[in-house]
């Protein structure tokens, strides 16, 4: 097992993150996840929120790593919470900032859609 250099803490596995310029960057040893600034930081978790109606479209950084292992991590979950029972709890998952704002607005497009009857 790793361990700190700078006070022998042991190393976790990369699938806690944090967010820092819209880059997930893993956090290394125990002690950066109790360090104030960088909690601080995870808990500006929210990417986009958008109302329409009584619906939620709500897209936050997750900081953890919902993904298979070995593969991209999961790190940002868009979700629609509303009353359209096709669309309650929509959910996706990606891994970058970028792909993340595209779901956010492609579920806002989907939401809208749906409430025009379009889809």
């Amino acid at each position: 097992m790793t361990r700190n250099p700078f006070n022998g803490m042991p190393a976790i596995p990369n699938r806690l993150y944090y967010l820092r310029y819209r880059t997930a960057v893993p956090y290394r040893y125990w002690n950066d996840i109790t360090d104030r600034t960088r909690y601080r930081r995870a808990l500006r978790s929210r990417i986009r929120r958008t109302f329409i109606g009584d619906a939620l479209i709500s897209t936050v950084f997750i900081g953890v790593d919902c993904g298979p292992p070995g593969e991209e991590p999961l790190l940002f979950e868009t979700m629609i919470f509303s009353d359209i029972e096709s669309l309650d709890l929509y959910q996706v998952r990606c891994a970058t900032h970028r792909q993340a704002l595209a779901q956010h607005w492609h579920a806002v497009t989907l939401y809208k859609q749906t409430l025009n009857g379009d889809r």
